[in-house]
């Protein structure tokens, strides 16, 4: 079940575990691409629907009220085989082991995050070493 929750401030955690059965389309775009398409679909879904007012000064020096469209950038950390061992779903994990994995995932994803910020903002990337 996918789950998305706020960590802090302007930040959210979205999980989205992988189905134990995968479509064939899924299973050809693989862990990244469906991260991917995720992240995008919620980045898309934001653009689309949620406005915010704020005030420009016109060419006369005015101040007029308009609507804009909120943009959002996203960063996300997939787990692979090649690191596999920041998972958290071992059985004989300690609580503070857990903690500590979860802890240095979002790390990761927020790294992905605030290089998604950089520059043309309103982007998704997947964090990569």
């Amino acid at each position: 079940q996918d789950t998305i929750v706020r960590y802090g401030g302007d930040e959210f955690v979205i999980v989205c575990p992988q189905p134990p059965i995968l479509s064939e389309q899924a299973k050809k775009i693989g862990a990244e691409g469906r991260q991917t398409l995720i992240m995008e679909r919620v980045r898309e879904a934001v653009e689309k629907n949620v406005l915010i007012k704020t005030k420009i000064l016109d060419k006369e020096g005015r101040e007029q009220e308009v609507e804009k469209n909120v943009t959002i950038s996203l960063g996300c950390f997939l787990v692979t085989k090649e690191n596999e061992n920041l998972k958290f779903t071992d059985l004989e994990l300690t609580k503070e082991q857990i903690k500590e994995r979860i802890k240095e995932q979002i790390n990761k994803a927020d790294s992905a995050m605030l290089k998604a910020k950089e520059g043309d903002k309103n982007r998704s990337i997947i964090y990569s070493d």
